[in-house]
């Protein structure tokens, strides 16, 4: 008798395939960090998960994360997330409020993206131009309301 399949199966198999296929990416790419120490790795993957749990919403984060857990995980070795509770904590609680938060789009020119850019460039951790707006519209509201 064959045991039942469930949804948790199926997103279970969905999640483990993803998987999977960045990791088979980022070794078709070339293993750009192979030649980094298991040290200097460690620390490229920390570093890039820190950044990632700052912008959610920001892919090229999420990509180069990935890159590092990939050469870590071909290499046998776990990403080291003890080391980044707080960030996990705070990157799960993000990733959740994009996932409710609304798609909103809008026609700038080009002179309104210069100026993002340019604010988002002296920023840390440089946040994506969607969340170098959202901040802007947060302090432009906090700003008025004390006026």
């Amino acid at each position: 008798m064959s045991k039942k399949h469930s949804m948790k199966d199926d997103v279970e198999g969905w999640i483990v395939s993803g998987a999977s296929d960045r990791l088979a990416d980022y070794a078709a790419r070339g293993r750009k960090h192979q030649g980094l120490t298991h040290e200097d790795l460690t620390t490229g993957w920390l570093h890039a998960f820190r950044r990632m749990a700052d912008d959610v919403r920001d892919p090229e984060r999420r990509a180069i994360e990935e890159d590092f857990k990939s050469e870590l995980l071909l290499r046998k070795s776990e990403p080291p997330y003890n080391m980044v509770r707080e960030e996990f904590e705070r990157f799960i609680a993000e990733t959740d409020r994009a996932i409710q938060d609304r798609l909103f789009q809008m026609r700038v020119s080009d002179d309104f993206l210069k100026s993002i850019d340019k604010w988002r460039a002296k920023q840390e951790g440089e946040p994506s131009r969607a969340e170098a707006v959202r901040r802007l519209v947060e302090l432009g509201l906090k700003a008025k309301s004390k006026g």
